[in-house]
């Protein structure tokens, strides 16, 4: 994402945000909207959960054990 994309985006979440103030409780909203990544490649862009993160998410319990998680994109 260049700069132009990501101040587009950050100005769509914003006026989300001013009409639907209750977006900030939803963990799945807040990991896809409001957190970025630099990427090697294509460098700072928006976070988006992968398949294994989404099953996580959706399964998680109070204790939780994840084998490969690094190879699965999950870090301490």
């Amino acid at each position: 994402m260049n700069a132009t994309e990501l101040k587009q985006h950050w100005a769509k979440t914003i006026e989300l945000l001013k009409a639907n103030p209750n977006l900030l409780r939803d963990k799945r909203w807040r990991l896809e909207n409001l957190y970025t990544v630099n990427s090697k490649m294509k460098g700072k862009m928006i976070f988006k959960l992968s398949r294994a993160q989404n099953h996580f998410l959706a399964n998680m319990r109070k204790r939780n054990i994840i084998l490969k998680s690094r190879q699965l994109g999950f870090s301490t």
